[in-house]
């Protein structure tokens, strides 16, 4: 190990975030996933649900209110706008 390397500590993998739970929208121009991170002074996982415009890279995140939001789902009639959430 060189000087400028050091071991991964648990410090580390708290810092670490989740990609999670990708749905292609019905057009196929966007994905809505979920992003998951620990908290280590509230000892909880967060999680939100955001959308990747595909051409751009872009993402936004919805609002979620308090508490996580998971397991995003695109409205069966297509309508893109449209996210559900469970």
């Amino acid at each position: 190990m060189t000087a400028s390397q050091r071991k991964m500590s648990a410090q580390d993998l708290l810092r670490f975030q989740m990609c999670d739970d990708p749905q292609v929208s019905p057009d196929g121009h966007e994905v809505a996933w979920v992003r998951t991170w620990v908290d280590p002074a509230e000892n909880r996982y967060h999680a939100e649900i955001c959308i990747t415009a595909v051409g751009s890279g872009a993402t936004r995140r919805l609002e979620t209110g308090a508490g996580s939001a998971t397991h995003p789902r695109w409205s069966p009639d297509g309508e893109a706008d449209r996210l559900h959430q469970r």
